[in-house]
């Protein structure tokens, strides 16, 4: 069975003078090849990410366009960043919570509820602990996961999970997450910009892309993790999502290809961005970027390139291999990007753009 939701032409602000989205289209779809499917939800701050959710919920309904389902009254559930119990009820009432609501009872499954709180490890604390005050904030969020699920929702809709639970928490919750998604053939979506959650759970990023010098978004990108950590769609993402030793630096190129890297200037479409690993950074005792190491930490060392004051980051066992040289050269594949839109995939060869 197709799941999909679209945004057609989607106009919203929660003040009329302060637009949020501004024609914004796009469609979820799970494949009819895939059990399940999870679309992770990514964004600068401010972009609207949670906002995305609150419209497929109906919360918010004052918007301009259409959002359209390939069923005519799809079961959502939604668990949000910190996990909303009643203090009055049991974990266990908490749980089956939607079995005594009259707009979802006829959705509530016990075979489903029993068997899902098996799975989630939780089975004794439903049936031992009295007050929500002694369970863990991990256990908390195993509660909202389960009363989502107890009336089969079409679509799943997760909005920060793990926010506030330990790491070892966190990995065996995606982990659960993960199996959960392919054995009920859930559409998920997955609100994070922890790179770590994304990459593990996600099928494919819906990035939101704040236009040019505003606040609004028009635009998204879509594409699979996989391509997404390749070659992240903007700036933005670049930064929210690269890894320690992936530098980015500004640049400007001579008539020669020549890179000069600069400091970025606003609005200068002369100057671009420029994303590399340090494997294409490669050392020189007598021709390139002059620089000097100004600090070390335990594992890595940061680099001032002393012309253009730009900070690289390498690890301390590549530059211990090369202490006495000065200078750096670039030597490899790096991301162009310019008004945060990535351009293309260049070719370096000695500072020089092939």
């Amino acid at each position: 069975m197709t799941k999909s939701i679209t945004f057609k032409n989607i106009d919203f602000g929660y003040q009329k003078d302060k637009p949020i989205f501004k024609d914004l289209s796009f469609t979820i779809e799970k494949p009819t090849n895939k059990k399940g499917y999870v679309v992770g939800l990514m964004g600068g701050s401010g972009s609207g990410k949670s906002t995305i959710l609150k419209l497929i919920l109906g919360i918010e309904a004052k918007y301009q366009g259409d959002i359209l389902f390939s069923s005519e009254k799809p079961v959502i559930s939604y668990v949000p960043q910190e996990s909303v119990l009643f203090e009055h009820l049991t974990p266990k009432e908490n749980a089956e919570y939607f079995k005594r609501i009259s707009n979802y009872k006829s959705h509530f499954k016990q075979d489903l509820f029993d068997k899902i709180a098996q799975t989630l490890q939780i089975t004794d604390i439903l049936q031992e602990a009295k007050s929500v005050n002694e369970i863990s904030g991990g256990q908390k969020q195993r509660i909202s996961l389960l009363r989502a699920l107890s009336i089969a929702p079409d679509i799943l809709l997760l909005d920060e999970p793990l926010t506030g639970l330990d790491e070892e928490v966190k990995e065996v919750f995606l982990q659960t997450i993960a199996q959960l998604v392919q054995e009920y053939q859930l559409l998920v979506i997955y609100v994070t910009h922890h790179r770590k959650e994304v990459e593990m759970i996600s099928d494919e990023i819906l990035y939101l892309i704040k236009d040019n010098n505003s606040e609004i978004v028009s635009e998204v990108s879509q594409s699979t993790t996989e391509q997404f950590f390749i070659t992240p769609p903007t700036i933005s993402a670049l930064y929210a999502t690269k890894r320690i030793s992936t530098n980015v630096l500004f640049f400007k190129k001579d008539v020669n290809n020549k890179i000069l890297f600069v400091k970025p200037e606003i609005n200068n479409d002369d100057i671009y961005a420029m994303s590399f690993t340090e494997d294409a950074i490669h050392f020189s005792n007598d021709t390139g970027f002059e620089f000097e190491r100004i600090i070390s930490t335990g594992k890595y060392s940061l680099l001032k390139l002393k012309e253009s004051q730009m900070i690289l980051t390498v690890s301390n066992q590549k530059i211990e291999q090369y202490a006495s040289n000065k200078f750096i050269f670039l030597t490899g594949k790096a991301e162009v990007y310019s008004r945060e839109k990535n351009l293309q995939t260049i070719e370096i060869v000695n500072n020089q753009i092939k």
